[in-house]
């Protein structure tokens, strides 16, 4: 056996492994093993017989590099790095047959009776790998810099279609072999079948990433839009403390006002400083609504803050027990039914009443959120097709869908009427039992 041939071999994949893991940021900190490799190559060398076989020599150093591949990855448990080590060297091999394919063979021939031949074969792929790795290199800084969910889609087309060519590779090599009226071997078969299961889990696998991804991003997006939601909330609470004890600091001048218009007679100032001061009293007191539930809380001051001034709001009752349900399902529920209560009083002509009352009702296991709201048609008939008026039905109309979900998701029920130009939507939902 040739053991330069070997040596070489293992050298140069070694090259390009380690610079695919660099590529990657995956961390390799055992370099020693590198040349505990290179010893035990030259011992498997040395005791070798000379009439393995020509090409041996390289399976035996491209397996060796391999192994300790794996034994350098940076990762505590085996299969982490048995599994970033065979993407790494499939990744090499599915490149280097992509370009052999259209490169004449004796471009790559090492024959074990030729140094020279050898030596060029493995510069080449070699010279291939690294140009790979840093077109990766760049791709991967590249993406943490721009919008990687764009860029994934169109990476998830590249892979169906590649699915799809994986596929009919597979079924034009085992269609040719009965076409030609072969009858393949066990191992042909098992290989092909194989392949084919492999294929099967990569679609679903893909199918499930596209899912979990459309899940975290919907959840983050709720995530964002109630931590917005509270930091509004406790801002105000902040400028209504704020607003509090300039009133109390101001109070003694009031009192100063009042008495001076008093003494002097002056009944009908007297009375609109009173008026002022009243409203503004009432102002501060009615600046924050107080539910007991700090979700319900920063909603309701938020979305009521928002709304039309000649939209009449009001919310009674109290929830202080906890709702057996997490924040971000609770803000989708409650948020949903506030928004669309909202949106149907831009619809109510300016001659009636527009209104949305709140009420919140507590047992003792289930709280039941109502919001009722005035609309525009006397009546729906069909509750289960109501349709968002936004003209961008595409990204609207899912709130009532949303609710009715994370309500039945919850073990909780849901009901809707809408008669009397009036909108009303009650969700009951579980309390936190202690056993």
């Amino acid at each position: 056996m040739d053991i330069v041939l070997m040596l070489l071999a293992y050298v140069f994949t070694m090259i390009e492994y380690l610079w695919l893991l660099r590529c990657f940021h995956i961390e390799g900190k055992k370099y020693y093993y590198i040349a505990v490799g290179l010893l035990i190559l030259i011992l498997v060398g040395f005791l070798c017989p000379k009439e393995i076989g020509v090409g041996y020599e390289e399976y035996v150093a491209i397996r060796a590099a391999f192994v300790f591949l794996i034994l350098m990855i940076d990762k505590k448990k085996i299969f982490p790095r048995i599994e970033s080590a065979f993407l790494v060297a499939i990744m090499k091999d599915c490149l280097l047959l992509a370009v052999e394919t259209w490169v004449p063979k004796e471009l790559f021939i090492k024959a074990a009776s030729n140094h020279l031949n050898t030596f060029i074969g493995c510069a080449i792929e070699c010279t291939i790998i690294i140009m790979l790795g840093s077109f990766l290199s760049v791709l991967i800084n590249f993406l943490n810099k721009t919008t990687i969910v764009k860029v994934g889609s169109v990476l998830d087309y590249i892979i169906v279609v590649g699915s799809f060519e994986i596929f009919m590779c597979i079924w034009r090599v085992n269609y040719t072999l009965i076409f030609n009226g072969e009858n393949p071997s066990f191992k042909v078969k098992a290989s092909t079948s194989f392949a084919a299961l492999a294929l099967l889990l990569l679609e679903i696998n893909i199918l499930y990433k596209k899912w979990l991804a459309n899940r975290i991003q919907k959840y983050a997006k709720a995530e964002h839009e109630l931590y917005e939601t509270q930091r509004n909330y406790y801002n105000s609470l902040l400028e209504k403390e704020s607003d509090t004890k300039k009133y109390r600091h101001d109070m003694n001048n009031h009192m100063i006002c009042i008495k001076s218009l008093l003494d002097e007679g002056k009944y009908e100032d007297l009375q609109n400083y009173i008026d002022n001061l009243y409203d503004y009293t009432n102002f501060l007191v009615n600046k924050s609504q107080k539910t007991g539930n700090s979700i319900i809380d920063a909603l309701t001051n938020y979305y009521a803050d928002s709304m039309d001034k000649d939209v009449e709001f009001k919310l009674k009752g109290m929830i202080v027990k906890p709702i057996d349900i997490d924040e971000i399902s609770l803000s989708s529920i409650y948020s949903n039914m506030l928004v669309n209560a909202i949106e149907a009083q831009t619809h109510i002509p300016p001659q009636k009443e527009r209104y949305i009352h709140v009420s919140l009702k507590e047992g003792d296991k289930f709280a039941q959120l109502i919001v009722r709201n005035a609309m525009e048609n006397e009546s729906i008939a069909n509750l289960e097709q109501i349709e968002t008026t936004k003209l961008d039905k595409e990204n609207h109309g899912f709130g009532l869908a949303n609710i009715k979900k994370n309500v039945v998701e919850h073990n909780g029920s849901l009901i809707i009427e809408a008669e009397d130009y009036e909108f009303c939507i009650k969700a009951t939902l579980p309390l936190v039992v202690n056993k």
